[in-house]
């Protein structure tokens, strides 16, 4: 992983947090499982609605490299 995902990912962690704290929930509330299929499908969705299949294909086959 180079610097910058890593900093994103820290990022993405952080605002989680933040926000639910900042909400007054409990961190129990980000495990719904309604919010957890409304947020993955779509991820996906807009990763499929934004990607041509080649790149989809090709980022497939790197995913090794960048794990």
């Amino acid at each position: 992983m180079d610097r910058l995902s890593i900093i994103g990912l820290f990022l993405a962690l952080a605002s989680l947090v933040g926000g639910s704290i900042l909400k007054g929930a409990g961190l129990a509330s980000l495990w719904s499982p309604a919010a957890f299929v409304i947020v993955i499908v779509g991820t996906i969705a807009s990763i499929l609605l934004h990607t041509s299949p080649a790149i989809f294909r090709h980022a497939f086959r790197i995913v090794r490299w960048v794990v």
